[in-house]
């Protein structure tokens, strides 16, 4: 007797059919979205992951402060200050 779909079906199954549905929407939705622009589908990539490091910068720099290391953290911001300015 042929398994129906519907019917028992093991988790890591279940698991990998929704897996594929979610890439496949998030992979439709992000090509609609940026149809006409090259730089709309990299930028979708690399904003979080700039935020991500801007964060952790700055949470570094706080940390510094607070523990007395004032020099430190004058550094800190001056060369992402400076990198920023270079790129």
């Amino acid at each position: 007797m042929q398994k129906k779909y519907y019917e028992e079906s093991s988790g890591k199954e279940k698991f990998r059919r929704s897996i594929n549905t979610l890439f496949s929407i998030v992979n439709r939705n992000v090509r609609n979205q940026y149809r006409n622009s090259v730089l709309g589908i990299v930028w979708t990539v690399l904003n979080p992951l700039l935020n991500m490091v801007v964060i952790a910068l700055v949470g570094a720099a706080i940390a510094l402060y607070r523990a007395g290391r004032k020099k430190d953290s004058r550094r800190l911001i001056g060369a992402v200050i400076f990198e920023d300015a270079r790129q």
